[in-house]
């Protein structure tokens, strides 16, 4: 019996800790109290219980997802996030099933808001999950802010085409957005152009928002590191 579809996270981790107590080698049992006390925020708890898991059986992805994804939430103290990326090199060896990439892909892209070279990770994990799921409409609109993120417009902007075609509605936002993104960067481009000195500060917001876009999109801009 688990609490958790009715989302009674206190009475999911008392039913847990009771299992524990009565089959302290079940990493099932460890992984119940690891995913109840990530959701009450009790993260270095929920740490704890997920390594007790993994100790006990280290090939399956949802236990190292726990672990992953209670590091990313600690945040940037206390070298968190570096255990969270370390973490994470494990999830692409263990993710088998469409749902597991997803999560990997959301993971990554979390973690790319502090290292942004992570997005790469993120957008390969979702290839995979769309490889696995073709009409996984949220899997599409992920993979389009990411490929945003990446500079890669023309990319993003069919993504979100795919995932409206499959219904998902935040998609069609999402392209607006882009579409008026992309606008306002060519409008900025020609301003920049038809100006004999422009400001400095003005090039270098430019660069810095509008990094580099490729495929049709007729801006051609290096991003600033």
């Amino acid at each position: 019996m688990s609490f958790g579809l009715k989302k009674d996270w206190n009475g999911e981790l008392s039913y847990g800790l009771e299992w524990v107590r009565a089959e302290p080698s079940n990493p099932d049992a460890w992984y119940v109290v690891a995913a109840a006390r990530e959701t009450l925020g009790q993260l270095p708890g929920a740490i704890e219980a997920a390594k007790h898991a993994i100790q006990l059986n280290s090939s399956k992805f949802a236990y190292w997802f726990r672990l992953c994804e209670s590091y990313m939430r600690m945040g940037t103290r206390a070298g968190y996030q570096d255990l969270a990326r370390g973490c994470a090199s494990h999830l692409p060896q263990l993710a088998q099933e469409d749902g597991e990439w997803f999560s990997t892909g959301n993971l990554y892209y979390s973690l790319a808001e502090l290292q942004p070279s992570l997005y790469q990770n993120a957008k390969e994990a979702y290839l995979q999950d769309l490889k696995l799921s073709p009409k996984a409409a949220g899997a599409w609109q992920n993979l389009g802010n990411t490929e945003w993120q990446m500079g890669h417009l023309k990319d993003a902007e069919d993504d979100f085409q795919k995932a409206i075609q499959l219904g998902n509605t935040n998609a069609a936002q999402n392209l607006r957005m882009l579409q008026q993104f992309i606008q306002a960067c060519f409008n900025q481009k020609q301003t920049i152009d038809h100006t004999r000195s422009p400001d400095f500060g003005i090039v270098q917001a430019y660069n810095q928002h509008c990094g580099s876009i490729s495929g049709e999109i007729p801006v051609q801009i290096i991003r600033v590191p």
